[in-house]
């Protein structure tokens, strides 16, 4: 489970990248939801390990 943490950005983009491709109906929202959630966790680490 302290990997799936660690590496939760990179799980994130998988995800997001496996929406993208298997979009049926070719609205990708939730994957763009994915995409930013991903981004904005890899802020939130980025900060904390500057700190």
């Amino acid at each position: 489970m302290d990997i799936l943490l660690k590496y939760r950005f990179f799980v994130l983009m998988a995800i997001y990248v496996a929406l993208r491709y298997f979009s049926v109906d070719g609205n990708s929202d939730l994957a763009t939801i994915v995409f930013f959630v991903a981004i904005l966790d890899l802020s939130n680490v980025l900060s904390k390990t500057k700190k």
